[in-house]
């Protein structure tokens, strides 16, 4: 479960160690660890562990002969995260952040094995429609992230129930401490598509366990591999001129995916965090019109946007088969959710508790861009 770690230092302090700190080569540098009250007397849980480097090039001192100037640094608690759907838009790049905090770090995925993750991930192959192939998943496990959405099957909302179910009856019985979930923002709850209704329900399926649930609610997520953002590339280099549902002034509150990650790491230090329903987003309204016209823009094209009263987003949903390369399955739900205003609550603004620098909508669609 929770341990300490030597791990590199940021913000570095000098003080002195007690004889006999053990010491470990960590190929670039020899780390001397001590724990908090060796160093302050303090037995502050969040500071249980200090990571001393000395580059391999310079002389480390005998710590054996008495107490030894250190340059010193404070580590947070280092926890055993599991990434369910680690090989996802999301999950692939939450697992690289998590693994380079320092954070012990397991990979669940259908096909973890084949992903690439980087060296020190654990890995765990299977799949939540197999009983057997999950035994375990949880076990010593302090942290879960929920990654799982089926979007790609016709049935997604029973199978996204069924393993939400699964995975709920896991954790619990392995003494999972918190789960967290990326959910989907759905403004004024009425009138849901059947994606959000089923973001919704599995939020509902998670919650009342032993362990603590926190939910965050984006939006269209920007980034190279985002499927809604492909569907808005896609559309503005294909279609010149569209012809859309009055529906596409809908608001919205897109983030970049780098902000995602960002809010889903900060969490793990945010206890007041524990238990509750955030939204996430970047600092502006925009709304899918403005978002189609900024990303032809950044390619230097134009596009003429008629938005029309009696296209219905079902019935738009079918023109996506010759208009972009996602997978149909997948597209259909997620245009159909445009119908929803999508922006964040100031209520439940996670920027208020858990402050990150945010990044424009603007970058985050040159950054796909560059990534892409």
């Amino acid at each position: 479960m929770a341990s300490s770690a030597a791990l590199p230092v940021t913000h570095a302090a000098l003080a002195s160690v007690s004889p006999g700190a053990p010491t470990v080569a960590t190929g670039d540098a020899v780390v001397a660890t001590a724990t908090a009250k060796d160093v302050t007397g303090s037995d502050d849980p969040r500071c249980v562990s200090y990571a001393l480097r000395y580059p391999v090039s310079s002389e480390v001192p005998d710590s054996s002969t008495g107490p030894v100037p250190l340059l010193l640094g404070p580590v947070a608690t280092v926890m055993r995260v599991l990434i369910v759907g680690a090989t996802g838009f999301v999950g692939s790049r939450l697992t690289e952040a998590l693994h380079s905090a320092g954070h012990d770090v397991v990979a669940f995925s259908r096909s973890a094995s084949r992903a690439g993750f980087p060296d020190g991930v654990e890995m765990f192959e299977g799949d939540l429609e197999d009983p057997m192939s999950v035994e375990g998943l949880c076990e010593d496990i302090d942290v879960a992230y929920y990654q799982i959405h089926s979007l790609t099957a016709e049935n997604f909302a029973e199978l996204d129930r069924t393993y939400a179910r699964r995975f709920r009856k896991l954790a619990s019985a392995a003494g999972v401490d918190r789960v967290i979930y990326l959910s989907g923002i759905s403004g004024d709850e009425r009138n849901l598509s059947p994606h959000l209704a089923s973001r919704r329900e599995a939020e509902s399926v998670l919650e009342g366990e032993s362990f603590d649930l926190t939910v965050l609610r984006a939006a269209i997520i920007i980034g190279a591999d985002s499927a809604s953002f492909r569907i808005v590339d896609d559309l503005t280099d294909r279609l010149p001129v569209m012809t859309v549902p009055q529906w596409v002034r809908t608001p919205c509150q897109p983030i970049s995916i780098s902000d995602a990650v960002a809010y889903l790491v900060e969490l793990l230090d945010a206890k007041e965090t524990r238990g509750g329903i955030y939204d996430i987003g970047a600092p502006n309204v925009w709304s899918c019109e403005s978002l189609l016209k900024l990303t032809a823009e950044q390619k230097g094209k134009r596009v003429q946007i008629v938005p029309v009263l009696v296209m219905s987003p079902a019935l738009s949903s079918h023109w996506l088969r010759l208009t972009t390369d996602v997978q149909y399955a997948s597209a259909r739900p997620l245009v159909e959710s445009m119908r929803n205003p999508v922006t964040v609550d100031s209520e439940r603004n996670l920027q208020s508790i858990v402050p990150i620098e945010q990044t424009s909508v603007e970058t985050a669609v040159q950054q796909a861009f560059a990534n892409g």
